[in-house]
């Protein structure tokens, strides 16, 4: 389970849904301890959670049972906002952004007063949930400080960097390509010091798409390469949605690059080591002159 969940933690997904599924299979039917049964569904439902698997709330549901005969065990309540905030984002994915407005605001509820970890990953959680639905830029603004100061305060310095680096992908997407660059910049050391590869892989990926549309398609190329290298040493592939955003940025690169030009700066970023990398996405500049 422990691996598992460090698995989780380092973004190796896959590894992650396989021990969890593992771990499950072993305990089901056993007199093992309840707690280490419903930490291995909670691991699996995280993993189906990104992946959209449809087994999500039934690994939920199975899991808060185990939790349920806990009784009096310190762990009952932060276990059950684990689920809770599963189930939360879920519903919001859904469309069901009352339902989801109503399990954080219970999950935050059920957490005031414990210690530990849960309280700042609800807070994390109902942030996610705001971003993935019609809320205000101001209003998630406001949820987004809320989160990464909770979260810095309890010491959880990759949650914060999750944070900031989801907050920093909204304000692209809204158009705010200077903010969030300057946010991504912060991300690429941060996620380095962390040692979450995965992640910078896709900060840099991100700011390549930002150089795109600042009309600097060389540049984009350059990271764009780099980031697939880190991903192929690491064995660790995009979400869904990353890889469709990807898709669609690659295309419009290919729309003023030729394939020559493409394929040599592509090339260029692959052979680039770390510190070379980072130093050319923390660089700035102007639009390039192409013709």
């Amino acid at each position: 389970v422990v691996l598992g969940m460090l698995n989780m933690f380092l973004g190796q997904l896959d590894d992650s849904n396989r021990i969890a599924g593992e771990v499950i299979e072993r305990l089901r039917g056993t007199d093992s301890d309840p707690l280490l049964l419903a930490m291995a569904l909670f691991v699996r439902a995280q993993a189906a959670y990104f992946f959209e698997d449809p087994a999500l709330d039934e690994l939920i549901g199975e899991g808060i049972t185990f939790v349920q005969a806990l009784d009096d065990h310190p762990t009952r309540n932060s276990l059950l906002a684990m689920a809770l905030m599963l189930s939360g984002l879920a519903e919001a994915r859904r469309g069901n952004i009352d339902s989801a407005e109503r399990i954080f605001h219970e999950v935050i509820s059920l957490l005031q007063g414990t210690k530990g970890y849960y309280l700042p990953w609800a807070q994390y959680s109902l942030l996610i949930m705001m971003m993935q639905t019609g809320f205000q830029m101001e209003a998630i603004r406001e949820q987004h400080e809320a989160a990464v100061a909770e979260l810095r305060q309890a010491g959880s310095r990759r949650l914060a960097a999750m944070a900031e680096s989801d907050w920093a992908h909204r304000l692209r997407h809204n158009g705010d390509f200077e903010e969030a660059l300057a946010i991504y910049r912060r991300m690429l050391i941060e996620w380095r010091e962390l040692g979450h590869r995965a992640a910078l892989a896709n900060v840099v990926e991100n700011i390549a798409f930002v150089a795109r549309v600042q009309g600097r398609p060389h540049r984009a190329a350059t990271l764009l390469g780099a980031a697939e290298r880190i991903r192929e040493v690491i064995g660790q592939d995009m979400l869904r949605p990353e890889r469709e955003e990807y898709e669609q940025e690659l295309a419009a690169l290919k729309r003023v690059l030729t394939e020559p030009e493409l394929e040599t700066a592509w090339n260029r970023g692959r052979d680039l080591q770390t510190d070379a990398l980072i130093a050319l996405a923390l660089e700035s500049g102007k639009p390039e002159v192409t013709a």
